[in-house]
């Protein structure tokens, strides 16, 4: 009996997420989430001119936004 206890990468959720993927989901535009990277409202790594998202840290953000102490919900859109 196989007991693996690890999913193989390609039947996980993606590790990162996409600019479109954020957009949808706090209903914002491109420019908006940009401007949340750059000004580290948003967790993320940037390379070069490419922004590396983290799904793990993203949604941990997500689910703090508007509580006290968070990035004063979505401040500066």
């Amino acid at each position: 009996m196989n007991q693996n206890r690890y999913t193989p990468i390609e039947q996980s959720a993606p590790r990162t997420i996409k600019v479109p993927e954020i957009m949808e989901r706090l209903g914002v535009g491109e420019v908006a989430v940009y401007r949340m990277l750059k000004n580290r409202q948003i967790p993320a790594i940037r390379v070069g001119r490419n922004w590396i998202i983290s799904r793990c840290a993203y949604e941990r953000w997500e689910s703090t936004i508007g509580e006290v102490g968070s990035d004063a919900m979505l401040q500066g859109l």
